[in-house]
């Protein structure tokens, strides 16, 4: 029998695989030098994102992209998916901090200002008239483009900004507007021309992106894509020290026609709920809330005399109050991303099941003894109400308490039988007999797999004893877990104001220590990933030479 050699060239792999060892390259512009092959792989990862933005010193290589772009000549009109719009006009004043050379004089900074104004400011405006009609076509051509993300600042002239709305009325694919208002934008922006979308998101300080301020046209924007708007993203920060600023939903949505929000985001804001607002929401499956924990107990305006909430029986209510509202309307949402639980929000948990998705991103509570209240509720009869339903499931408290891992919620967490994500924190420096319940996870064992007994890591090499080994026992007991995460909270002393205290031993180092002494597992059995904030670790064949008996796999 005779063989025949045959070469393989790498240029014979699949694109699927080509395209993934050219995310693995250092320069994916000198890799689609190599050959026409490897440029046509390469190119439509490029080209696909476009930033449009004046840079100081380059301007000519951004007025010749701009013109190519307008022309069509550029690869990025072919494959381009998403569009950034930063600064397009430069600076009238040099950044002196970053220039190279100390400046030791009002003459050399009036030199240096001088050459600026030469090198970046006259071939800037010498052309203006050729930006102002190429910049439209430009952002025109970009037929792929569902994204546009446009940071707008004090730099942006009106006709800028009226070039960047047509351009973006001419884009067929566009569906998602992100818009970064910045400190001191006073001029106008009109969004009336501009097509529906899907995604609607506004960030930046309040006064910038209230009804009432320089952004118009957003209730007309919201309305035009009532058939089509799934999401909206709304988050605001606070400038010099100002007081939280009052979100009334409804002045953002017409009363008609009725949308069919999915998602909603809000961010920074005291929020004013009005029964107008609740027809939108009755489609709303997913709530994102984040500083929540700072304006909970602020107290809005009540109505006067006439006025009358349908649902509440009050036009307005504070941000803890929505929950009760929902449930009053019963919207019962599938995804809660929240920092800081309330006793509304445990109460409207438990007026429902179906949540597939929880995360309490950063716990604190008024007072450590509401906070334990809270969690000992949450933990006894809210989560099993969702236990068949939730998929992910994130406790991250700020302090270490009943909100971190425990013999008080083993039960609760290991009778989630369709999670694939927990995140849970733990108590670092518990030196407690932690009590593993056999009896009750031995019932649990026996519903999933119809043994007897917890079949237990072979080696008594960990200590049975410590929060993250109990954590990731609890884990193997549930199926379908593809991810746990481990994290540690701050003292509880921490509550109190002085200087932070921290913990005797570094609580990650601790953490991770306990991970790889958990072995040896049953490689069919235990298939699931722990993350900490340091690292990733995998279920690996690996022998421990000080262990007898200890080879199999570990987490490593």
């Amino acid at each position: 029998m005779s063989y025949s050699a045959q070469s393989t060239s790498i240029l014979s792999f699949p694109v699927e695989i080509l395209q993934d060892i050219a995310q693995l390259t250092i320069s994916l512009p000198n890799l689609r030098l190599v050959c026409t092959r490897f440029n046509d792989i390469v190119t439509p990862q490029i080209f696909s994102r476009v930033l449009i933005r004046f840079w100081s010193g380059k301007q000519d290589k951004f007025l010749e992209a701009l013109e190519a772009l307008a022309i069509g000549e550029h690869p990025a009109v072919l494959h381009a998916k998403s569009l950034t719009i930063q600064g397009l006009i430069p600076d009238p004043e040099p950044p002196l901090n970053k220039h190279p050379i100390f400046l030791s004089d009002e003459k050399e900074v009036e030199d240096y200002k001088l050459q600026y104004k030469r090198q970046t400011l006259d071939p800037y405006y010498a052309h203006s008239q050729s930006i102002k009609e190429w910049l439209p076509r430009a952002i025109g051509r970009l037929k792929q483009v569902s994204t546009v993300t446009w940071f707008i600042n004090n730099r942006s002239d009106e006709w800028t900004r009226d070039c960047v709305i047509s351009g973006i009325s001419q884009m067929p694919s566009f569906t998602k507007l992100i818009l970064n208002t910045m400190l001191g934008s006073e001029i106008p922006i009109r969004l009336h021309s501009l097509p529906p979308v899907q995604t609607l998101a506004i960030h930046g300080i309040y006064n910038m992106i209230s009804p009432n301020g320089p952004i118009q046209g957003i209730p007309e924007l919201i309305a035009r894509s009532s058939s089509r708007l799934l999401r909206i993203e709304i988050k605001s920060w606070n400038h010099g020290g100002q007081e939280k600023a009052t979100l009334a939903l409804s002045e953002f949505l017409h009363d008609e026609p009725p949308l069919h929000i999915t998602h909603l985001t809000l961010e920074g804001f005291m929020v004013q709920l009005s029964s107008t607002a609740i027809p939108h929401l009755h489609s709303l499956e997913s709530l994102y809330v984040k500083d929540y924990s700072t304006y909970r107990s602020h107290q809005l305006q009540r109505p006067t005399s006439g006025q009358e909430d349908l649902l509440s029986g009050s036009e307005s209510v504070d941000l803890g109050d929505i929950w009760s509202v929902l449930m009053n309307a019963k919207i019962y949402l599938r995804e809660i991303i929240l920092d800081d639980p309330t006793e509304s929000c445990i109460q409207y948990l438990r007026a429902y099941a179906g949540l597939k998705s929880l995360s309490f991103t950063g716990v604190t509570g008024t007072t450590e003894e509401q906070s334990e209240k809270l969690a000992l509720e949450f933990y006894s009869d809210t989560i099993c109400g969702h236990a068949d339903s939730l998929e992910k499931l994130e406790v991250s408290p700020v302090y270490e308490g009943k909100w971190c891992f425990g013999e008080h919620n083993i039960q609760a967490l290991s009778k989630l039988f369709n999670l694939r994500h927990l995140s849970m924190s733990i108590v670092a420096d518990s030196t407690r007999i932690v009590k593993w319940p056999a009896s009750d996870m031995n019932d649990v064992y026996n519903y999933l797999h119809g043994t007897k007994t917890i079949d237990e890591p072979q080696t008594g090499s960990y200590d049975p004893l410590h929060p993250v080994c109990l954590l990731m026992k609890t884990a193997c007991l549930l199926p379908k877990l593809g991810l746990l995460s481990i994290r540690n909270a701050s003292l509880v002393s921490n509550r109190n104001d002085g200087a932070p205290k921290y913990h005797a031993v570094d609580p990650i180092m601790q953490i991770e220590t306990h991970i790889s002494s958990f072995g040896p597992l049953d490689p069919l059995k235990y298939r699931f990933t722990v993350v900490t904030e340091n690292s990733y670790y995998f279920g690996k064949y690996h022998k421990i030479q000080r262990l007898e008996g200890s080879e199999g796999f570990w987490y490593q």
